[in-house]
């Protein structure tokens, strides 16, 4: 038997820890609306349809799934330069945000 050997690799510089899905799921995050671009366990990645989000602000989004809504705790962590697209950490998932987060990344055909 031969040995196999790695000759080149490209690392893909996502460094999250879990699996995160492209989506466009209608979101609220404190008092703006939007988008949610693509989703994970641990948070989201959130277009605001106005201004008024900052890196660091503790707030609340509603997630707009269409067998209804979740509210859950988060925190915006990061945005890209011109403000346009942010990176929002969920802070607690309780079970039923768990369980529709959940099946929306391992079943992202079935819709939303």
């Amino acid at each position: 038997m031969s040995q196999t050997y790695l000759h080149s690799w490209t690392p893909t510089g996502d460094k999250r820890k879990d699996k995160r899905v492209e989506t466009a799921l209608p979101v609220v995050v404190g008092s703006l609306t939007g988008t949610a671009i693509n989703i994970s366990m641990g948070g989201m990645g959130f277009t605001p349809d106005g201004l008024g989000l900052v890196p660091g602000m503790e707030t609340h989004c509603i997630l707009k799934f269409s067998s209804g809504p979740i509210t859950l705790g988060c925190k915006v962590i990061h945005a890209n330069r011109d403000m346009s697209v942010f990176g929002v950490q969920f802070l607690g998932l309780d079970k039923e945000a768990f369980e529709k987060i959940q099946f929306l990344i391992t079943h992202p055909t079935k819709g939303l």
